[in-house]
């Protein structure tokens, strides 16, 4: 439920500190901030939508790819950014 933007923190959130997750988004932290790799979150939203559900429509599923798209770049590539962007 709620926003794409919503749901799309709640998939980083629930999944944030799995060390599979971690690894596919390249997550390296420096000076106490996690950072995640631009290459492999672009890989990684290809799929993450449907992480959520098998039976979303197809207009959440892309707001959620078009949600995470978005905040990418603008999160300074740092996870926990992200997910504060996302959540507004």
């Amino acid at each position: 439920s709620g926003s794409p933007g919503a749901r799309a923190a709640e998939l980083i959130t629930s999944f944030r500190d799995d060390p599979d997750f971690r690894a596919i988004l390249g997550v390296n932290v420096w000076e106490g901030e996690a950072y995640f790799n631009k290459e492999a979150f672009e890989a990684a939203v290809s799929i993450a939508p449907f992480l959520l559900s098998p039976f979303a429509p197809p207009e959440t599923l892309r707001g959620v790819k078009q949600a995470l798209s978005s905040a990418q770049t603008a999160s300074g590539y740092k996870l926990d950014v992200l997910v504060e962007m996302l959540s507004k």
